[in-house]
């Protein structure tokens, strides 16, 4: 049963002892992360269920970060194309929207650098010091650091403005063709000129091209990187050496169909493709796993919600996935030009997470920031401690625990977070039993309080003098079962909130 908190007597002016309320049994913060895989009752105790807003630390669990505004007037609608330019001598992030294409790299209003396009998402490569951009509706466009032009490809029976989507392998640009399985290729080194047709339909079972991508059994970027056609049916071909000379196949891999046109991405030397059925590394689909992704760590432990969500979503434009700063941010349209949402890897501990709330319709990581393209001509920066002002809300489900060994009843009487901030925190807390997950959560209590108002006693305040410090209250609570499971909701405007454990006090119960 769902465990609500009690207004009175609310927060224990004292700690109580055993004989008053029985054992206290310490329950981890699931600070190893989001599984929706395994089953509920196989959850490790520092797992969780339910895990947004918050990220995965060591030991611990934090807020996400919160966003501000960087730059306006990117049309109206949403911002559908956010893309870094990296170059010789300059360094710029473009924007697309309200068919127009600017530079956002500055704070404040966005420079239009071409207008008249039709579509506003663009498939984008870097290469040879040029940002390559296309949509299949418009003519390819390209820039090279200051200005954009469009990009004088040709190629025998191609309309140009066919070209949909962009990658590079092995110094050449490959391009896909609307509603074609056949690809077209440029030279070696080549920015602009005639492209050259691979009739890749006479080679794959059905379907059209939606993406083409480079991965290296190595995880390098030279010599031996492979080509990779992804077709709509899921199925994989790869191919190895360059097209000019020993082009290859070296095989035809059967994998689930993907979502979009920006369904591949990059993580290190691992390339990944973002299906209906989770996230597939390709470096599994030739080992033979293809379809069961739920197996493969860390990527099938948030399978599950994938597939939920591409039930629900899959046809919405906008799924994608960013890597920034050893954190992988996956992207899911859940109403186009409304809500996204994502899902979170932290790279280094293998720990998932899910944001909701940031406005990010496209992620972009440029200059070591990460950015934002919202649903309303606006472009924000993350690492803020709010969400333009507001407070953010995290919540989170764990595991489930049985304090005193299965079939045994237990009374469930108080629980204590143990939070350590700067700020004040308010939220709720209490407990699911039985390993059932509800949605009630009870009254909002203060978690912790802000002591920054005036630590020296001066009129004005000042807020530099308060230092985090860990809180524990304790919170009274009312039910029983036999599994117990800590549910945890704050809202906060502090970044440096951690949270590391949560106390539970009980009366040990009998066979009931």
């Amino acid at each position: 049963m769902a465990l609500l908190l009690r207004r009175n007597p609310g927060i224990f002016r004292h700690k109580p002892t055993e004989s008053q309320q029985g054992l206290m049994r310490t329950l981890p913060a699931p600070y190893a992360g989001l599984n929706l895989r395994d089953d509920i009752t196989a959850l490790q105790p520092n797992e969780a269920r339910v895990l947004n807003n918050w990220t995965a630390r060591e030991g611990n669990l934090g807020l996400r970060d919160g966003y501000a505004e960087h730059a306006t007037g990117v049309g109206s609608g949403e911002v559908q194309t956010l893309a870094a330019f990296v170059g010789l001598t300059a360094q710029k992030m473009l924007a697309a929207g309200g068919g127009a294409i600017y530079d956002v790299t500055t704070a404040g209003t966005a420079t239009s650098l071409a207008s008249g396009f039709t579509a506003n998402r663009w498939q984008t490569a870097l290469y040879n010091n040029r940002l390559l951009m296309v949509n299949g509706t418009d003519a390819p466009q390209d820039f090279d650091g200051s200005s954009i032009s469009a990009t004088a490809w040709s190629g025998s029976g191609l309309t140009i403005t066919n070209l949909v989507n962009v990658g590079v392998v092995r110094n050449r640009v490959w391009f896909c063709e609307n509603g074609s399985a056949d690809v077209w290729y440029g030279s070696a080194g080549g920015i602009t000129g005639a492209l050259t047709k691979f009739q890749l339909s006479q080679i794959a079972e059905g379907g059209i091209c939606v993406a083409i991508g480079s991965w290296s059994r190595d995880a390098g970027d030279g010599a031996d990187d492979m080509t990779v056609f992804v077709m709509s049916t899921g199925q994989l071909l790869i191919y190895q050496g360059d097209v000019s000379s020993t082009f290859t196949l070296i095989g035809k891999f059967d994998g689930a169909v993907p979502i979009g046109r920006q369904c591949l991405f990059k993580v290190g030397g691992e390339l990944l493709v973002l299906t209906r059925l989770g996230i597939l590394p390709v470096s599994v689909a030739i080992g033979g796993v293809a379809l069961d992704l739920a197996r493969i760590n860390p990527w099938g432990k948030i399978a599950p919600g994938v597939v939920t969500e591409a039930a629900r979503h899959g046809g919405t434009a906008g799924w994608h996935g960013a890597l920034h700063l050893g954190t992988v941010y996956v992207t899911v349209p859940q109403v186009s030009g409304a809500l996204w949402a994502q899902y979170v890897l932290n790279t280094r501990s293998n720990t998932w997470s899910t944001f909701t709330g940031w406005p990010g319709a496209r992620l972009c990581s440029f200059n070591d920031r990460l950015f934002l393209g919202t649903g309303n001509g606006r472009v924000m920066l993350t690492g803020a401690e709010d969400d333009e002002g507001s407070a953010i809300t995290a919540r989170s489900s764990g595991a489930f625990a049985v304090p005193q060994g299965a079939g045994l009843t237990n009374l469930f009487t108080a629980i204590r977070p143990t939070v350590r901030t700067a700020g004040g925190v308010s939220g709720q807390v209490g407990v699911d039993t039985n390993y059932i997950l509800r949605s009630r959560i009870g009254e909002s209590v203060a978690i912790s309080t802000d002591e920054t108002d005036t630590p020296w006693g001066s009129a004005w305040g000042s807020p530099w003098g308060a230092q985090a410090r860990a809180d524990r209250r304790w919170f009274t609570i009312d039910g029983e079962g036999q599994s117990v499971s800590v549910r945890f909701q704050v809202t906060a405007q502090s970044r440096d909130l951690e949270w590391f454990a949560t106390d539970v006090l009980m009366k040990p119960g009998s066979i009931r």
